[in-house]
């Protein structure tokens, strides 16, 4: 697939990571753009963080002939809506070792990414150890949207380092959160079926 302004997000992740993947290792889609394909870009991201096992100079080699420049971590292509940047390896949230993450498939293939619930957990690490306002939004979003197991995202939070006592009251104003949202998307939800079935009566 030609790499131009409308290759989509997901799209531009199945090319990148087409051409890195090898029999050993495949990149893994993090941070924000995750957020963005979670959240129905609700959120949005400049950039496709990847985590990498490959050496940069292998990624140069693969990504330069599909028309991206690459200067150190970091790959631009001059008609794509959105840059690449690699991170090092392994895929961590928190302390906690992702091994294995989830999988999107697109017209252009499949990558791997975060899952739904690493995704939340990855931006609770940056609420936790940043005070990160936005980060626990995002967080708070994807849970509401994607169903998150709430129970398993406290046993994490409770297993992260830092004061226990703050690492509680950011959970609870993150659980807070989800069920405002929550409870927000079913009330849409009710209405938007209401108006289906007050439109079909008019049809009948």
């Amino acid at each position: 697939m030609k790499i131009d302004e409308h290759t989509t997000r997901s799209q531009l992740a199945a090319i990148v990571s087409k051409v890195l993947r090898t029999q050993t290792s495949e990149p893994v889609l993090v941070g924000g753009s995750v957020v963005a394909l979670y959240t129905g870009e609700l959120f949005t991201s400049d950039d496709l963080d990847f985590v990498n096992w490959r050496p940069l100079r292998e990624v140069q080699r693969a990504l330069e002939p599909l028309g991206f420049k690459v200067r150190l971590n970091t790959a631009v292509h001059p008609r794509a809506r959105y840059y690449v940047q690699f991170v090092g390896s392994p895929v961590m949230v928190g302390n906690k070792y992702v091994p294995r993450p989830s999988r999107r498939k697109t017209a252009a293939g499949s990558f791997r990414l975060l899952s739904p619930l690493d995704c939340v957990l990855d931006r609770l690490a940056w609420a936790l150890t940043r005070t990160d306002a936005q980060a626990l939004e995002q967080a708070a979003h994807v849970a509401a949207r994607q169903r998150v197991n709430l129970a398993e995202v406290r046993r994490w939070v409770e297993r992260e380092p830092g004061p226990r006592s703050e690492n509680r009251r950011v959970f609870r104003e993150f659980e807070q959160r989800v069920f405002e949202l929550r409870r927000k998307h079913r009330n849409a939800a009710r209405k938007r079926r209401k108006r289906g079935f007050r439109v079909g009566r008019r049809r009948d």
